[in-house]
């Protein structure tokens, strides 16, 4: 779809939007809607006469204002456009409320050293899904072995606050925001809500906080104004469901069988990916201390080893200093406490300063660089307009 059509049809359905959270109206967010060659503007009160940098579906600061940005081609149909678009408006909305994670937080940190590859935690994933997923046990009882089995997650999450910070801050933000978008998805354009599953990477939080909301819609639960004063859906949950629940009845124990061996094929496959993608060597590059990264990624495609590394399969990361972006064919690795970012090695020249590089799988702009040893380069404090 292109960026136009889009914008038409997305202007359609905002003359008459659906109501799906107090006080959110998703006709009075701004939009962006871009294609490779244009950007479309809705309820922007000052477009910029400068081309935003876009890269993903988000939101973002343009023209003084916070805006939706919607990918056209990320789309397939009118029912993809409009359910993405209310997502995406709905992280604006979450600007003002109780949503964010508070200061201090740092995503990326704490994504490092989320559990995804920890057996127990995904036993108990596995095991939530199984019970959001059944048709048949009565909602009390899905209720209570879901409070009692988040009460057990939460605990090996509480290992690390970064990664328990970030399960909530998921669960708050991308939860209720996938709640908005799958009940547009349903309530104007009929299709099913999706059955819960992901693993027990973070991205999880997207399908299982929806479908968590609607549980507690189905409970009769005043839920939503307490998530905007910072709870969790979960918080909610677990403030009505207090009783313990005997887990290994509802086959933990099996779970558990299998969820060591889904970790360790998990992590045998990622050590593999890493020793081929660098098996001819690595470019190394040491970013400065205390300097804004974005990263724009696949959520999909992003692997945490649970030790301040994560694995990436495409990456784009923008600096005051430049820009790298990698296509989904490349493989990353960014180690957090050491500060550094590594690539397989490509064509690539380091010239006056600057390390550049053009392909049609990598580009890099950085500057200025110096060079520390073989394939390893230190960006230094962002160059001066």
């Amino acid at each position: 779809m292109i960026a136009r059509q889009a914008a038409r049809l997305l202007a359609a359905h905002l003359e008459q939007p659906l109501e799906v959270w107090p006080a959110f109206d998703v006709g009075r967010v701004p939009f962006a809607i871009y294609d490779e060659r244009e950007i479309v503007y809705l309820n922007h009160p000052s477009p910029p006469a400068e081309k935003p940098s876009l890269h993903a579906a988000t939101r973002m600061e343009i023209g003084g204002v916070e805006a939706a940005i919607v990918p056209a081609n990320f789309v397939k149909d009118e029912a993809g456009l409009v359910s993405l678009a209310y997502h995406e408006a709905f992280h604006v909305y979450q600007e003002d409320g109780g949503f964010e994670p508070g200061p201090g937080f740092d995503f990326f940190a704490a994504l490092a050293y989320y559990p995804e590859l920890d057996a127990d935690y995904l036993a108990l994933c596995m095991l939530e899904e199984s019970i959001y997923n059944s048709a048949t046990r009565p909602l009390e009882e899905k209720s209570a072995v879901l409070a009692a089995a988040i009460r057990a997650r939460r605990s090996i999450l509480s290992r690390n606050e970064g990664a328990r910070l970030l399960d909530d801050y998921s669960e708050r933000n991308e939860g209720t925001a996938s709640y908005v978008e799958h009940r547009v998805a349903r309530e104007i354009f009929g299709k099913s809500y999706p059955q819960v599953s992901g693993g027990s990477n973070r991205v999880r939080a997207y399908v299982t906080g929806a479908a968590l909301g609607r549980l507690l819609d189905d409970l009769g639960v005043s839920w939503k104004r307490r998530v905007e004063s910072g709870m969790t859906p979960s918080d909610v949950l677990l403030d009505v469901f207090t009783d313990e629940v005997d887990l290994d009845s509802y086959d933990l124990i099996s779970l558990r069988r299998i969820a060591h061996e889904n970790v360790r094929k998990l992590r045998s496959e990622v050590e593999h990916a890493l020793t081929e993608a660098f098996s001819a060597g690595a470019l190394i590059i040491v970013l400065p201390p205390h300097v804004e990264v974005r990263r724009a990624f696949n959520p999909q495609h992003i692997t945490s080893l649970g030790d301040g590394k994560l694995v990436y399969r495409g990456l784009r990361i923008d600096l005051p200093n430049g820009f790298a972006n990698l296509s989904g064919n490349v493989l990353a690795l960014e180690d957090l406490p050491a500060g550094t970012l590594t690539f397989p090695v490509f064509d690539y020249e380091l010239k006056d300063g600057h390390l550049l590089a053009s392909g049609p799988e990598v580009e890099i702009e950085l500057r200025p660089v110096i060079k520390e040893k073989d394939h390893t380069y230190r960006l230094l404090t962002a160059a001066k307009p």
